[in-house]
């Protein structure tokens, strides 16, 4: 599944990579005006595309949902475009994934990738973000549903069974094309200005780099950095539990409202 608007500086790698991983692809096209609609309608993956006008996250993510549902899918990933997998993960690592029969969902971390493109954002509070995954491959079910909220509709709800952390890493490209992110986090700002300091943050703030690592190249590296990361995980979780024990808390910086 994929929801976009004016990818076409991501697109082409990101539909070949995906041609080698994904049996097709749905889309929703949320108004792009830079060729990636034509891209997109000429690309054999692509088997469902859809035309959006009008920011409404929730509404275009239930739309792709529906179009993925009358393909009869097992198994469903959802993307962005400037979110692409790193070079070891191969279909027959998915292939794998989804042949375990217990497991409902598989999660994914984003790394935000700067620079000349052989860097990542790596400073503690980037870490600690990237350390909660953001993506998820999931075994569709009836029950799964996604919110229609106008922004931060968040992930799939309503799957079942055992829930697996992956170290398969996904480089997020937008971070590395400046004027592209811009636009981006501005659009933001107008739809969602309740979060206006943190998109500026995220925007403007420069953070601390390491080099990107392929895990072929630096095995030990790249273990080292996931397990870092999953210990980070752990404690985001466990503060994550106890706040919801503590119940819900008041005042400003509450998330948008999401409804089903």
């Amino acid at each position: 599944m994929l929801r976009v608007k004016n990818g076409m500086l991501f697109l082409p790698e990101w539909l070949e990579r995906m041609s080698s991983l994904t049996d097709e692809c749905v889309v929703v096209d949320n108004g792009s005006t830079d060729g990636t609609l034509e891209m997109l309608e000429s690309h054999p993956l692509v088997v469902s595309l859809d035309r959006t006008e009008g920011f409404h996250e929730g509404r275009d993510k239930q739309l792709a949902y529906r179009r993925a549902r009358e393909r009869r899918p097992e198994w469903i990933l959802f993307l962005d475009v400037d979110e692409i997998f790193e070079q070891r993960l191969q279909r027959s690592d998915l292939d794998r994934m989804m042949n375990s029969p217990k497991t409902g969902r598989y999660f994914f971390r984003l790394f935000n990738i700067v620079g000349d493109g052989t860097e990542f954002e790596a400073g503690l509070q980037r870490l600690w973000a990237a350390s909660w995954p953001l993506r998820v491959l999931w075994r569709d079910q009836p029950e799964g549903w996604f919110n229609d909220a106008y922004i931060h509709s968040g992930l799939i709800n309503g799957i079942s069974g055992r829930t697996s952390l992956s170290h398969h890493r996904i480089r997020h490209m937008g971070t590395l094309h400046r004027d592209y992110f811009a636009a981006k986090t501005t659009n933001y700002l107008q739809v969602d200005p309740g979060r206006t300091p943190m998109y500026i943050r995220y925007r403007d703030e420069q953070t601390p780099r390491l080099p990107w690592r392929e895990f072929a190249d630096a095995p030990l590296a790249v273990t080292g950095l996931n397990l870092t990361l999953d210990a980070m995980f752990g404690m985001r979780y466990s503060l994550k539990a106890m706040r919801k024990m503590l119940g819900p808390s008041t005042g400003a910086g509450q998330p948008v409202e999401r409804t089903r």
